[in-house]
């Protein structure tokens, strides 16, 4: 059994990161609610080549785990996917009181954009 080394953890963090910059990933398997993908940080969001956002749940040896955060038909075996290097969060504010909206934040409820001052929320 290997000691964890936090020196040798962050080296290898940093190589990966500049190794996968600028790089555009291949979606492995496809499932009604998890897509396989390559990734890095955990709670990342990924954007799909059709455009549909994911959050990294599950990072494992040789695959990431991502929830999608729209309609499933819209990603599939071997689309592109790339990561956004941003921790999915989502703005709030007064004006989010009674309304609907999706995971980031975007209006379901036909009202319009979400006006006023916002905080970022992780």
């Amino acid at each position: 059994m290997y000691a964890f080394d936090p020196e040798r953890h962050q080296e290898a963090l940093e190589r990966i990161r500049s190794f996968v910059s600028d790089r555009g990933w291949e979606v492995y398997h496809s499932a009604e609610n998890l897509a396989k993908s390559v990734a890095i940080e955990a709670g990342e969001l990924l954007e799909f080549d059709s455009g549909i956002m994911a959050v990294v749940m599950n990072l494992e040896e040789d695959n990431v785990g991502a929830v999608l955060l729209g309609p499933t038909d819209q990603v599939g075996e071997g689309m592109g996917v790339r990561r956004t290097g941003r921790i999915a969060s989502i703005e709030v504010g007064e004006e989010m009181l009674g309304r609907v909206v999706d995971p980031l934040g975007n209006p379901l409820d036909g009202l319009g954009p979400v006006g006023g001052e916002k905080v970022r929320m992780p």
